[in-house]
Formats: C-alpha cells, sequence, structure tokens
C-alpha cells in the first residue's frame, strides 16, 4: 500500500508541474544562467554550443561574445575558440594579429591545441614573418602538453630540418607517438618513414600497418598509401580488389593523386579492365582539384566518346583547363578541335597557336601538326618545302609519324624533290617502328608498284601491320 502512495504521489506532482506551466530548464538556459552569474566556464560552454549549433542553429556573434568573456576570465578553450574565429574569419572580421594574440594567451593558460596552432601560423607566416624556430618550439610545448597534432608536427620539422637539425629517427618517434595519440596523419607519416627506411629500418609490413591506422582515421592520403601498398604487395598480400577500394575511398577523402589514379585505372592505365564510364566521377575530382592531366584524361574521354556520351563542348572545356595546367597533349588536342570546328567555333590561327606553343614546350606530336597546317594552308599560308624542314627535324629526332609524312612528299615531289627511293626508305623504317601510317602508305606503293615491284601480297601484309599497330582506317578492307 505505501509503495501505491508514492506512485500516486509522483503523478500528482507531475500533474501539478504541467497545470502550472513549469518545464525542464534547458541545458543552454542554465549554462546562460551560470554565465550572467560569472561561472565563466559556462560562459565558454555557451559558446561552444551557440558556435557549433549544438542544440539550436548557430549564433557565431553571440558565441565569440561569450568566449570573449571567458577568455577574459582566463578561461584557455575560450582564448582558442576565439582566436580560431579570427584566424578563419568566421563570425568575425578575419584578424592574423589578433588571432596570434590569443592562441599565444590560450598556449601560456595551458591550451596545448593553441600552442599548436599558433606554432601553424607563425611557421606560415600568417599575421607575421615566417620564424620556423619559434614554431618549432611552440611544437613542442604542444606535444608536451598531450596535443597528437603537435607531435605530428613537431616530427615534421625535424623529418624536413624546418627550425632545427634533421633528425629522421626523432621525427620516426614523433610521428609515432602522435599516431598513438590518435592524429591520423601521424600513422600515415610514419608509414611513410619507415616504409623508406628513414629514422627506422625499413619494414613494409609495419608500414602497411601503420597506413591502415591512418586510413581508419579518414586521412586521405593514409588511404591512398594503403592502397599502394596492397596494390603492389608490399608488406602485405597483394589484393587488387582492396586496393581498387581503398583508392576510392581516399578520392572520395579528396586525395587528389587517388582520383587521378582511380581515373587512369578505370581507363586501362597499367593493364587494368577499361570501364571508361567509372573514370567520369573521379577524373573529374581530380580535375576539380587542379589535376592537369586527369583534366585531359577527362577531356580526350569526352571529346572521343570512348565508352560515354560524346561531349565535344566540355572536352574543349577540359583541354582548356589541362592545357593552362601546362600539360601540352592538351594544348595540342584543343587545336585539334580548333581547326575541326568541333565544340568550339572553327579556328585555325587559334589552332595553329596553339600547336606552337606545344611545341615551343618539346611536344613532337603538336610539332606535326604545326607542319601538317603549314603543308595544307590551315591558318597560315601554305608552304610546303618549310613542311618539309620540320618533318625532316621531326624524323631525325625519332619521331616516326615525321619521318612518313616526309616520306609523303618525297613520293608526291612536294616541298622537296621528288625521289621514290627516299620516299620508300622512310616509310619502310617509320613502319618497323611500329607508325601505322607509314605501313600503310608503303602498302599502297607496293599495291601500285610504285618505287617497289608490284606485290599484292607484301601489300595486304603491310595492310594488316598498320591495323596491327593501331591504324584503325587501315583495318576496314579497301572496296
Amino acid at each position: 500500500m505505501s509503495l501505491r502512495v508514492a506512485a500516486a504521489g509522483r503523478l500528482f506532482f507531475a500533474l501539478v508541474a504541467t497545470l502550472s506551466g513549469c518545464a525542464p530548464v534547458s541545458p543552454l538556459l542554465r549554462l546562460e544562467h551560470a554565465c550572467n552569474k560569472g561561472v565563466a566556464t559556462s560562459c565558454y560552454d555557451l559558446g561552444w554550443s551557440l558556435r557549433s549549433g549544438h542544440q539550436r542553429r548557430p549564433d557565431l556573434a553571440r558565441a565569440a561574445g561569450l568566449f570573449s568573456r571567458a577568455c577574459v576570465a582566463r578561461v584557455p578553450q575560450a582564448c582558442e575558440h576565439l582566436a580560431d574565429m579570427y584566424s578563419k574569419g568566421s563570425g568575425l572580421p578575419a584578424d592574423p594579429s589578433r588571432a596570434q594574440a590569443l592562441y599565444e594567451q590560450a598556449c601560456d593558460l595551458g591550451a596545448a591545441g593553441a600552442c599548436n596552432n599558433l606554432g601553424l601560423m607563425i611557421a606560415e607566416g600568417h599575421g607575421v614573418g615566417p620564424d620556423e624556430v619559434r614554431a618549432t618550439t611552440l611544437f613542442e610545448r604542444a606535444c608536451s602538453g598531450g596535443a597528437a597534432t603537435g607531435c605530428m608536427n613537431l616530427g615534421s620539422q625535424y623529418a624536413h630540418a624546418r627550425g632545427v637539425a634533421k633528425d629522421e629517427a626523432r621525427a620516426m618517434s614523433l610521428f609515432a607517438q602522435a599516431c598513438d595519440g590518435g592524429e591520423a596523419g601521424g600513422c600515415d607519416d610514419a608509414g611513410v618513414l619507415v616504409l623508406e627506411g628513414r629514422g627506422a629500418p625499413a619494414d613494409a609490413a609495419r608500414a602497411a600497418g601503420y597506413f591502415e591506422r591512418a586510413c581508419a582515421g579518414e586521412h586521405p592520403r593514409g588511404c591512398y598509401n594503403l592502397s599502394v601498398v596492397l596494390g603492389r604487395g608490399l608488406g602485405v598480400q597483394r589484393d587488387d580488389a582492396r586496393a581498387r577500394v581503398i583508392e576510392e575511398q581516399a578520392c572520395g577523402l579528396g586525395h587528389r593523386g587517388a582520383c587521378a589514379a582511380a581515373g587512369g585505372r578505370a581507363l586501362g592505365f597499367g593493364g587494368g579492365k577499361k570501364e571508361p564510364a567509372r573514370a567520369v566521377a573521379p577524373l573529374r575530382k581530380a580535375c576539380d582539384a587542379d589535376d592537369g592531366k586527369s583534366c585531359h584524361n577527362l577531356g580526350w574521354l569526352l571529346s572521343t566518346g570512348a565508352g560515354v556520351p560524346r561531349d565535344s563542348a566540355a572536352a574543349a572545356g577540359y583541354f582548356e583547363r589541362a592545357c593552362k595546367a601546362d600539360v601540352q597533349d592538351a594544348c595540342d588536342s584543343l587545336g585539334h578541335l580548333y581547326a575541326e570546328g568541333t565544340g568550339v567555333a572553327r579556328d585555325e590561327p587559334r589552332a595553329l597557336a596553339l600547336y606552337r606553343g606545344a611545341c615551343a614546350r618539346g611536344n613532337l606530336n603538336a610539332c606535326n601538326d604545326v607542319a601538317v597546317a603549314i603543308e595544307e594552308g590551315h591558318g597560315v599560308t601554305a608552304d610546303a618545302p618549310e613542311a618539309a624542314r620540320i618533318y625532316l627535324d621531326l624524323c631525325d629526332r625519332g619521331f616516326q609519324l615525321g619521318c612518313s609524312n616526309l616520306g609523303e612528299l618525297a613520293l608526291k615531289g612536294r616541298g622537296t624533290p621528288r625521289d621514290l627511293t627516299r620516299a620508300i626508305t622512310l616509310f619502310d623504317k617509320a613502319c618497323e617502328a611500329g607508325e601505322g601510317f607509314a605501313c600503310r602508305n608503303l602498302a599502297g606503293c607496293y599495291s601500285r608498284g610504285e618505287g617497289v615491284p608490284q606485290d599484292a601480297a607484301r601489300a595486304r601484309s603491310l595492310q594488316r601491320r598498320a591495323c596491327e599497330v593501331g591504324l584503325e582506317e587501315a583495318c576496314t578492307p579497301a572496296p
């Protein structure tokens, strides 16, 4: 009976509370009351909630005011958060000098993370000139104070001789300490050193273990490095399937190299299975992260429509981006689109300018395209002798298409004296080296008996050779 009375009493209290309009006090309201009564840590806690959006929408301006009150009362974390807001211009005008002063105050009050952040600002010259020696001291304080990221950054100072004498053994020890403290970047750095035998005996299996831990902490480069050791069987059993999954994970985490590798793998680079449709997304991510080669590869994929819908206009955009990133193959490819008016308005002078620019930077395909344009008068007055000179230079440099094109001029007597023997010699040399156009041209000579005895069987053999080395138009028998 007494138990029943107690239960009824509790029910009666609840009903009275509800009927009288009382409600449980929210945690934020309790913090606000405490802050207003001078409890500085409550001001910090309330500021953190308002900055992070915990329990309500973020209110950065109010959070900054609360952090300021708590910082004045010497709450180190409040000074650190306020410094972070000034550093990032988050809710406050960006002010590197103010951020540094607040990080220093927080560091002196014992906030190890603030020591680390101040070290980064000073190392990178944000607010003041770079000072690697002082940055190293701050990273030391951060690491000693228990900030794993500080240990990682201190290790980097020792690994790269920044503000301190190079000491890879010390760096390895610090990276391992950071890793054990939960800093995934430290695990990755430790893996790199031990894989290369720097600061510790080379041990691929141990390195793979570090990369596993880094990737488990969603560190982009750690996942990429794990995919590499899995794909090559370094310290672990080779596992191409898992390597690909981890590579895609690294790409998803934003690692540019992983996205480029995943895209290249899907294009069949390195002998993998060609899955062009699967290449588009990682190549686009790598391109958006300023990987010029990925921009070029994506442009090529879209311009050819090899396994994906053709989109010449988009291809031109990607070639343009790659060309600006100094990928000369892309400049040459963009030139082809302008020459053909594919995806862009036809502009032969623009095409020739792109060819010339790429040629000047050592792209022999582009030099050949310059010669073709000059020979045929595309974007410039036709000048066969000048084209012949360029073809000869390319041939002398081992560019076999140049030899084949020079052979065509010698066969026709354009820009150079007609010389069938020279033409046959040039075609034969280039065909032997795997140049499909040369094999096809030589096949034509044998078919017609031009410069060589007529030989239909030899002509058919050379035509097959042209097809085998990749000249698709030679794969279809002539009508």
